[in-house]
């Protein structure tokens, strides 16, 4: 068994941290990992960590088994209607690929986990990279999925028909203490 910080340190060194990306065809271990179902042998495939950096490398095996990935399918275009965390089920997330600013395709069902020793064998890709801010809306994106308000759907046909209503009475203004809304 390596020494503790050994460990640590070469999770770092191998690129491990939350929003590391990996690629099938970069590491022997990684491909027997990965849920088979979400097992793409393609380039425009890959794996970003989710799992806070803190976890991903601690020392601990046994505190921390496991992390937490999501697939990620490169696309040409992206849609506003899927972008800046407007759909809780499908996002697309910029990226950079090989130096050149891309979109990824995420859906929060792609999630899984893998054992986080497979980290030790397997170096992050040093081609495909998530900016701060990429990071930070991708974090917030799957938090969402457990944070946000949820309404019945009778309640939200409702509102929905109502909501043109309320949405010219707030654009006027109410007096001249109150401008909107």
């Amino acid at each position: 068994m390596p020494i503790l910080e050994d460990v640590r340190s070469r999770l770092i060194k191998n690129g491990s941290r939350q929003d590391a990306c990996f690629q099938i065809g970069s590491c022997d271990r990684l491909e027997k990992a990965i849920d088979s179902k979400y097992l793409f042998e393609s380039k425009d495939v890959f794996y970003i960590v989710l799992t806070h950096a803190c976890s991903v490398v601690a020392e601990d095996f046994e505190k921390e088994p496991a992390v937490e990935y999501i697939v990620a399918h490169l696309i040409d275009r992206a849609s506003p209607e899927y972008q800046e965390l407007k759909n809780t089920r499908r996002l697309h997330l910029p990226c950079n690929v090989g130096g050149k600013a891309r979109f990824a395709e995420l859906f929060i069902y792609q999630r899984q986990f893998f054992d986080r020793k497979v980290l030790l064998s397997c170096s992050a890709s040093e081609q495909i990279t998530l900016t701060p801010e990429a990071t930070k809306q991708l974090a917030r994106w799957v938090a969402m999925r457990y944070t946000r308000a949820a309404f019945p759907d009778n309640f939200n046909n409702r509102f929905q028909s109502a909501s043109k209503h309320f949405a010219e009475r707030f654009k006027k203004p109410i007096n001249h203490q109150v401008n909107s809304v």
